[in-house]
Parts: structure tokens; C-alpha cells; sequence
């Protein structure tokens, strides 16, 4: 008898902790896991370029943000090069001061350009240019991370672009990124990720579907494609292991974006938005194609 209360103690408590899941465990747990991932060997993608805004960058083009003519010259320079889509994971929501911002919507208006919003707590009017989803199952919205609004690239940019997808952070609770939302809730309406959205861009579907029930967000798809399966706040485990080869900003040949997707990100010292992984400090633009790279393998 004293054996069975002994046990069954034992039983209520390891039950109790994994109810209230305190935040050693939940440590314990993503540690374990990094374990896991950090024992893979690192691979390098052969479809994903990224091309980096650096210090020589602005050495010499001037201080960030750069001349936005240059970002138009780079766009029409991928583009004789013959590159798949062009991706920029930096937001354009300000008028250029040197005012070439004529210039950069005219080239983000050739074609396969996906831009960049960010959700906010700073406002209560969503400002994101939006596409259509279509729900399956249980509404989504109560599982998806939300803000109240959004910075939008200017719209002038964002009329032009094949798409507009949205780079929400979402570390776990060491601070540490190791999954990213495939869709959140601004201001009661859903968003595709950038990620997502670049995938659709590929496919040249107007829309997403995204499926769920009463435990949350199962997955989302491309109408006709394999679906995208997420957790239930409709994240997906990210591959730290994969490695990208990064190019800088002046430095471009041909031979090294040709047929490849392009994502131009910035890693200027002070002006670089870096985050924590699991294989260390990585460029936020380095995440973004982890989270890509995972998308597109159900494409």
C-alpha cells in the first residue's frame, strides 16, 4: 500500500509539472531538442542566395538607409542575370530622401519583387496590404499570434510588388529562434508570412487555405500544392543547420545568383537585425531562408 501512494505521488506530480510546464522544463525540453539539431550535419542550399548590405557597402555608397536608386540598380542587375524571384526582407515604409523612390517602384514593377511589413503595438490601424485565406475547420485567429497593426512598405511599392509578406519574430522563452509563424492576426485579419507569401508568389496563386480545429492551427497550403504542416499557432520548426551562401551588395556576378531565388538583406555593423539560434548569432535574412527552405520542400 505504501509502494501504490509512493507511486501514485510520484504519478500526480510528473503530472502536475507537465500541466503547469514551469519554465526549467519547457528549458530543459528546447535544449534537448537543440542537442538533436545542432548534431546534423550542416548542409548548404544551392537554390537560396543571399546578398548582403555590409560595411564596404556603405563605405561606399553612404550611411543606412542607402540611396534607394541603388536598390532599383541591383534589382535590374539580378534581372539581366536571370534570377528566379528577388525577396527583400527590409521594410520601405518612408519616403527616400534623395528621392528616387519613382525609380525603385519601377523596378519592383518588373515582376517576381516580394516586400516586407512588420506587425506593431504602435497602432491601432493595420496599414498591410493583404491576400485572401480561405479557413478550413475551426477559425484560426484565436491561435495565431496577433498585433493591432502594421508598418507597410509604401504603397506605391507595395501596388507594384508580386507580393507583400510579413517578418514576425517569435522566440521561445530563452530568447532563442528556433520556429517561425507561417501566418498571424493583425487587427483580426490574417497574414501570410514572408516565407508564405514567397511561396505563392512561385506558384502564382492568388490565395492560401489554412486548416484547424478547436486544438488549434494544423496547417496551410498553397490551393493547389502540398500542404505546410505548423503547430498549433501555426509555426514551423526551423533548420538551423542549413547554410546559405552570402554575397556582397557590390560585388554580384552573374555566376552566382543565376536561376537562384535572391534575398537582399542587411549585415552593415549596427544596422543588422541579428538573432539568436541555435547554431549561435545569425543575419535575421539567414532565417528567413531557413523558414523558406522548409516551405519550399512541400512545394
Amino acid at each position: 500500500m505504501k509502494n501504490f501512494l509512493i507511486s501514485l505521488l510520484v504519478l500526480v506530480g510528473l503530472l502536475a509539472l507537465k500541466i503547469s510546464n514551469p519554465y526549467p522544463i519547457q528549458l530543459l525540453e528546447l535544449k534537448s531538442l537543440d542537442l538533436l539539431l545542432t548534431s546534423k550535419p550542416v548542409t548548404t542550399n544551392e537554390d537560396i542566395v543571399i546578398i548582403d548590405v555590409t560595411d564596404k557597402t556603405l563605405e561606399k555608397l553612404g550611411q543606412w538607409p542607402i540611396d534607394r536608386k541603388e536598390f532599383a540598380n541591383i534589382i535590374d542587375k539580378l534581372r539581366s542575370y536571370e534570377v528566379g524571384s528577388i525577396v527583400f526582407p527590409i521594410l520601405f515604409s518612408e519616403p527616400d530622401r534623395s528621392g528616387h523612390d519613382n525609380e525603385f517602384a519601377q523596378s519592383v514593377g518588373t515582376g517576381g519583387i516580394v516586400l516586407a511589413q512588420v506587425p506593431t503595438n504602435q497602432t491601432e490601424k493595420p496599414d498591410a496590404a493583404r491576400r485572401g485565406f480561405a479557413a478550413i475547420g475551426s477559425d484560426p485567429l484565436p491561435f495565431a499570434y496577433s498585433w493591432p497593426g502594421a508598418v507597410a512598405p509604401l504603397k506605391q511599392f507595395a501596388d507594384k510588388a508580386a507580393g507583400v509578406g510579413v517578418i514576425a519574430s517569435t522566440p521561445e522563452v530563452d530568447g532563442v529562434i528556433r520556429r517561425m509563424p507561417m501566418v498571424v492576426n493583425i487587427a483580426g485579419q490574417l497574414y501570410p508570412s514572408l516565407p508564405l507569401e514567397i511561396i505563392r508568389t512561385l506558384t502564382g496563386d492568388p490565395s492560401f487555405q489554412i486548416k484547424s480545429s478547436e486544438a488549434g492551427i494544423e496547417a496551410v497550403r498553397i490551393p493547389q500544392f502540398k500542404t505546410i504542416d505548423t503547430d498549433a499557432r501555426g509555426r514551423i520548426w526551423l533548420d538551423p543547420s542549413s547554410r546559405f551562401k552570402h554575397v556582397e551588395f557590390l560585388d554580384v556576378k552573374p555566376e552566382d545568383v543565376l536561376g537562384k531565388l535572391v534575398i537582399i538583406g542587411v549585415a552593415a555593423s549596427g544596422v543588422s537585425s541579428v538573432v539568436a539560434t541555435p547554431h549561435g548569432e545569425k543575419f535575421a535574412q539567414d532565417v528567413q531562408a531557413q523558414a523558406l527552405q522548409i516551405g519550399r520542400a512541400h512545394v
